[in-house]
């Protein structure tokens, strides 16, 4: 592990400067066995450490709720207790929300109460990265009447929205909030993702930002993406909400 750490932060500019700005990472898979993230406690460990040996110091881990990975409260709850008591004695902070699709089964977790964060009740959510889906417009509205805040996670990595950029200010009208992923910078979702990501930031449609940490290559590429010139432009103009929460 010590070797690891060593060969992980060798760079001149150091990325813990801005991890430990931002203070709370917003969007991950850390609960082991759950999703496609990690997939046991060891994993789910070595994924936390390197995390917090980057400078964060708070976690609201967002395991997926869809067709594929059918998770409820209470089974994210009972795996999350492990995690939480090995970062507890390290005085690092862990909560739990979800990262809902807004697929068919969607209105049933609707009705049944979502999983959310932070004292404005954030949910973060998502769709399809090709169709969008239908009756979004009243989604987000019921979401709302429910008394949430609805967060779209990585809007730069949808296709549907990619042909015209005026669609990101029409989600925005909808009181939607934007969570970008921060390895969209350094075009680790491919160029098209890296350069709407670029437009996001520029045009202060991001409210948060996330590291959607699914396994370690996802660190190692973050390293990079904590000290892109955008993103720390960003950052020093105070428009980000996660050290609020």
């Amino acid at each position: 592990m010590i070797n690891f750490f060593k060969s992980f932060f060798n760079k001149e500019t150091n990325p813990q400067i801005t991890a430990k700005a931002l203070q709370t990472d917003i969007h991950s898979h850390l609960i082991p066995g759950i999703d496609d993230g990690a997939q046991n406690f060891e994993e789910s460990k070595l994924l936390c450490d390197v995390l917090v040996h980057l400078g964060y110091t708070k976690f609201i881990t967002t395991p997926h709720i869809n067709m594929n990975f059918p998770n409820t409260a209470s089974i994210i709850q009972y795996h999350f207790e492990s995690i939480r008591e090995y970062l507890e004695p390290q005085k690092i902070i862990i909560e739990y929300a979800a990262e809902y699709m807004l697929d068919e089964g969607f209105n049933f977790h609707l009705k049944n109460g979502l999983l959310s964060f932070g004292k404005k009740k954030y949910v973060l959510i998502e769709t399809s990265h090709h169709i969008k889906p239908e009756r979004f417009k009243d989604i987000i509205f019921d979401i709302q009447m429910k008394g949430y805040k609805p967060v779209l996670a990585h809007p730069e990595r949808y296709l549907y929205l990619w042909n015209s950029k005026e669609k990101y200010y029409e989600l925005k009208e909808l009181g939607l909030f934007f969570q970008l992923n921060l390895n969209s910078l350094t075009g680790y979702y491919t160029d098209k993702p890296k350069n709407i990501a670029k437009f996001l930031l520029k045009n202060k449609l991001i409210d948060f930002v996330g590291s959607d940490t699914h396994h370690l290559k996802h660190i190692e590429m973050l390293e990079k993406s904590l000290v892109d010139e955008n993103f720390i432009a960003y950052l020093n103009e105070g428009k980000l909400l996660n050290s609020t929460l």
